[in-house]
């Protein structure tokens, strides 16, 4: 991150329904205790991050995140820190039936890409690829 600080978070096999994360300030050499994204919602699945330079948007850098914003491996949701991952945005939902796995990547003059696992019956159906920017992102925030 900008401050030379490395944010993980994964999924977590505990029951807590709720991604678990950890701070590095020493380069990744050692994380501090985990905690728990009471934000992060999740079914115990992937996710995805991307960071998102100021150069890429409007100079301030935001870091993006994607998962099955539920405790089941449903409502694949885009949310937004714009704090070095200290809170995340409500974010938009681009999916609100079963959805999975996703990635997230950026692409030329700021347009965001998430390819996701989809379906109306099981989320292992389809592969959908989400195009859109910042801005329709930020809209509801």
């Amino acid at each position: 991150l900008a401050d030379g600080s490395i944010y993980i978070n994964g999924r977590n096999y505990r029951g807590e329904k709720r991604r678990a994360a950890a701070w590095s300030r020493d380069g990744g050499d050692s994380f501090g205790d985990h905690f728990w994204e009471e934000k992060l919602v999740e079914p115990i699945c992937q996710a995805s991050m991307i960071a998102l330079s100021g150069e890429d948007a409007d100079g301030r850098d935001r870091v993006l995140f994607a998962n099955p914003a539920s405790e089941e491996r449903e409502k694949l949701r885009v949310r937004v820190s714009r704090d070095q991952c200290r809170s995340w945005s409500e974010g938009r939902e681009l999916f609100g039936g079963p959805a999975a796995y996703s990635d997230l990547a950026i692409v030329e003059e700021g347009e965001i890409l998430c390819l996701y696992e989809r379906g109306p019956d099981n989320p292992y159906e389809f592969l959908t690829l989400a195009r859109f920017d910042l801005g329709w992102l930020e809209a509801t925030d």
